[in-house]
């Protein structure tokens, strides 16, 4: 039995798709072909000018898109446990007239403030 892995023809990235058969290697479309052997889609890519299997790193646009998605959620827990848990006690001290609690109320507020840009 051979394993089979499809690549696209324009950039050498595999695809997910992997087949394996006892016959002869799959045909190949205009946009994809086959290559011996099962080759992980997130790692590896064709060389289309060798036709060698070569590693393949993940775009710097990509790890920045991935990286501004971990400090948006990071954020928004952030905003999530000040609002939910902080504010309320802040909130009633504030409407029971505790001194100081206006100015915890407004720095909860500021800390989420600046949190925000962080969604963006």
């Amino acid at each position: 039995m051979k394993h089979y892995s499809e690549y696209r023809r324009a950039d050498g990235t595999f695809t997910s798709q992997t087949v394996t058969t006892c016959q002869e290697r799959p045909k190949a479309t205009e946009s994809t072909d086959w290559i011996e052997g099962h080759h992980d889609h997130r790692s590896k890519r064709v060389d289309l000018e060798s036709g060698a299997v070569v590693a393949h790193g993940v775009p710097a646009d990509e790890i920045e898109r991935q990286a501004a998605a971990v400090r948006r959620r990071s954020a928004q827990a952030q905003i999530d446990v000040l609002e939910h848990h902080k504010m309320p006690r802040a909130m009633r001290e504030h409407a029971l007239g505790y001194d100081g609690a206006r100015k915890r109320l407004q720095d909860l507020d500021n800390q989420i403030a600046a949190l925000r840009a962080d969604l963006k």
